[in-house]
């Protein structure tokens, strides 16, 4: 029976080969969409699913409470947690402090020198996370002190081809780290990355950071209970604990987060990457719908040569149940061949599909899972594709299709034509997303932060570059296309620190602000062209900035309340401040955040230095600032960014967002025009004695161009009215998430309905003006 299927489908290819190439071709498209987004969900899905005892391993994050802006939940936790956690609850079995967010540091081998990245981890780490060790034991690989385990990469980059193990790297040329272990390179797939794991202690000698301080949130704290049933009433157990060490209303109150969850889902309790793998998965499913809508139509465009051939089945004693397993037949076989197709258009656009998506891909080594979803798709599609023709023309009746009649191909609410409008609907509203996704990105790359962030250089200092940073910025203001510098704690366009305990005159005791801070010097106004809403920022002119003085933020100023800050006192803990100047405010954190209360310290602890330089000559300045930094410490490695560039960075899942909905969009736009074309070559089909006759009597191309049209516009035109209140919500919801925002452009569904209005009439006139180009004479006779 399937070899009969099979062999009148091939037929009907053959017979009808620019309508199978268009079926095949929709199919194919939709199908290869449908894989690559399962590729990257797959992906998604997969992360830190190689941990072994994944179920057991939770985060401890924590939530503050502040006045203005409410719940504050972050996975930075005290040094002191980790060890007294798992000292206290016998449900831990491991405790490990973890950190990822100090940057890079100089390492050295004998000539070699690098800026790398190094993390810090307690000996519980390893026992926690199943990382593979190829040399080294797990259980301790960092117990000294002074040990380092590293990567593969790592040891290739330092060793070459020589055993790493035993080997000394030399830290900021201040502190020996003795290899002790080597592992695989950290699968792409997890959400902790690293090149090499120190103890925690080199982190306290080489910052000189308290590993017993409750009071600063600077950790994360990973935990693996001996059951995970006891989480639940753990978290509850453990919720007040750092209200026992820091006596401030704002204490953070813990919970356990599962890790299995940390990369899909937030913290906070909404939002997540999970709502992107949901949205992906939606518009596969729809461009995969939209496919087979095509089919849909195309068959049914086509139903009226094979009216007769079903009609001659019947009479001869087919039933409808045969005939319409021979559609399914023909739509499963139709579908497999796409399939294959679809395969090679995979494999072809992966490395583009990649690059957008920041992904390493790859269709030969997906999973069986995957590979059986894969199967599962393309026979949801022929089925899905195949039930409408099959369900159509298995139900005419033989002595109305051997009249040549079909009753109820044309109705004005036909279900093909419902289907089209869905399409287009679909289409549209990805055009409004994408158009949505770019003004907001272009808005964001183009908003005036209160500072300069063009022509920024900035680094991290070596430990030797930090004890005399003075020096290194005279040495630098030597060239004259240079034109300021200035050392901070943090860049300006990224500062992360913060803490709440700030008192002022009239200040309400219960209430309690989360206030931003970072350090600098007194060119850092210059550098970044941070403007002064009033007094004065430091200066060497007056030695008492150094411990009595504070520069605030607008922001803070307001919160404050008063209307002439300057001269105004401002205390936290046991300190006490003068107001001496208040800063305009900037943005310091990326847009969806609004810019808080903010202050700067002086006698800055120099972790960045940052250049602004002139544009020219700028190969000839990075050279320059290589060199004079090279002269203080000649292990330098000068390891710089830019600071636009880094800001773009800060945005790069919105604009791969951007990127993958323009292709997407794109896709069901050309989907969704091969559907216009099968139903109007459907209309055109039924119309042909019409249209003779029409020019028997005088109509013109044009005339008979507009009449078959203007039915296909009304369709459009009610597209975009289901589609612009869906667009609305959805691009809404997306756009609340910024602090600072576009207005929404209602002008976008204007543009988006004549751009699909467009798109379908010259569609639909290349159908209608090749009908009305034919012969009268052989239209007439046509029926």
């Amino acid at each position: 029976m399937f070899k009969k299927f099979f062999i009148v489908a091939f037929r009907n290819i053959m017979k009808n080969k620019i309508y199978s190439f268009i079926n095949l071709a929709g199919l194919s498209i939709g199908i290869a969409a449908s894989i690559l987004i399962l590729l990257w969900v797959s992906d998604e899905l997969s992360f830190n699913s190689f941990q072994k005892n994944i179920d057991d391993i939770y985060a401890i994050p924590q939530t503050q409470h502040y006045q203005t802006i409410g719940d504050f939940t972050v996975l930075a936790t005290p040094a002191a947690l980790a060890p007294a956690l798992k000292t206290e609850r016998p449900e831990i079995k491991y405790a490990t402090r973890y950190e990822q967010f100090f940057g890079k540091v100089l390492i050295s081998y004998e000539l070699k020198n690098f800026k790398q990245s190094l993390n810090y981890a307690d000996p519980d780490f390893f026992k926690i996370f199943s990382f593979e060790f190829i040399k080294g034991d797990k259980n301790t690989a960092i117990n000294d002190p002074h040990s380092v385990v590293i990567t593969e990469d790592m040891a290739s980059k330092y060793f070459g081809n020589d055993d790493p193990i035993g080997k000394t790297l030399r830290l900021e040329d201040k502190i020996d780290l003795k290899v002790t272990g080597l592992v695989k390179n950290v699968p792409h797939n997890s959400d902790i990355q690293f090149d090499m794991i120190a103890p925690m202690e080199v982190m306290h000698e080489l910052y000189d950071i308290n590993l017993e301080n409750w009071g600063n949130n600077m950790l994360n704290t990973f935990i693996q209970l001996r059951n995970h049933k006891q989480a639940n009433e753990l978290s509850q157990q453990i919720k007040g604990r750092l209200a026992k060490e820091v006596n401030s209303p704002t204490a953070g109150k813990l919970f356990l987060f599962p890790f299995k969850d940390l990369h899909l889902y937030s913290i906070r309790g909404e939002g997540g990457r999970i709502t992107t793998v949901i949205i992906f998965s939606v518009i596969a499913f729809f461009i995969l719908i939209i496919a087979c809508i095509n089919f849909m139509n195309l068959a049914t465009a086509r139903s009226v040569k094979r009216t007769t051939e079903v009609g001659i089945k019947k009479v001869v004693g087919a039933t409808r149940a045969q005939i319409a397993k021979q559609f399914f037949g023909e739509s499963i076989f139709l579908t497999f061949i796409a399939l294959a197709l679809a395969l090679f258009l995979v494999e072809a656009l992966l490395p583009v599909f990649n690059n957008i998506s920041d992904k390493d891909l790859n269709l030969f080594q997906v999973s069986p899972v995957t590979f059986l979803l894969i199967i599962g798709i393309t026979l949801f599609t022929g089925i899905i594709s195949g039930i409408y023709p099959a369900i159509f023309l298995s139900s005419f009746k033989p002595i109305t299709t051997l009249k040549g009649t079909v009753s109820g191909v044309n109705s004005k609410f036909s279900l093909r034509r419902i289907l089209v409008v869905f399409q287009f609907a679909i289409s549209i509203i990805l055009i409004i997303g994408t158009g949505i996704v770019y003004l907001q990105l272009n808005y964001i790359q183009n908003k005036n932060l209160g500072m300069d962030k063009d022509n920024i250089v900035y680094f991290n200092l070596t430990n030797t570059l930090q004890k005399n940073p003075e020096s290194v910025k005279t040495e630098l203001l030597r060239n004259p296309n240079i034109i300021s510098a200035s050392v901070s704690s943090h860049i300006p366009a990224f500062v992360y620190s913060n803490g709440g305990g700030w008192s002022w005159e009239g200040k309400d005791p219960q209430q309690q602000e989360l206030v931003t801070s970072m350090s600098a010097d007194d060119d850092i106004l210059k550098t970044y062209g941070i403007k002064l809403a009033a007094g004065r920022f430091y200066s060497k002119e007056f030695p008492a900035d150094d411990s009595l003085s504070m520069v605030i933020n607008e922001s803070f100023a307001k919160l404050i309340g008063y209307k002439n800050p300057i001269g105004k006192p401002l205390s936290r803990g046991n300190r006490n401040y003068t107001i001496i100047g208040v800063m305009k405010d900037f943005n310091y954190i990326q847009l969806q955040n609004k810019i808080g209360p903010m202050v700067i310290y002086p006698r800055p602890n120099p972790t960045y230095l940052s250049v602004k330089v002139n544009n020219a000559g700028l190969s000839e300045t990075l050279d320059f600032i290589n060199a004079a930094c090279k002269k203080f410490d000649p292990r330098f490695v000068f390891d710089y960014e830019f600071l636009d560039k880094s800001y773009e960075k800060v945005y790069t899942s919105e604009m791969r967002l951007g990127r993958i909905f323009n292709a997407f969009a794109l896709l069901a736009i050309i989907i969704s025009c091969l559907g216009l074309f099968g139903l109007a070559s459907f209309v055109s089909e039924l119309k042909t004695r019409e249209i003779g006759i029409r020019k028997v009597l005088g109509a013109s191309v044009s005339g008979i161009v507009v009449n078959l049209s203007k039915q296909f516009v009304r369709w459009v035109l009610l597209a975009n009215i289901i589609a612009w209140p869906v667009a609305y919500y959805f691009m809404n919801s997306w756009l609340s998430d910024f602090a600072y925002r576009i207005e929404f452009p209602y002008w976008i569904f204007i543009v988006s309905a004549f751009i699909a209005m467009v798109i379908a009439v010259v569609t639909v006139s290349s159908q209608a003006i090749k009908s009305a180009l034919t012969d009268p004479v052989k239209a007439i006779r046509y029926e």
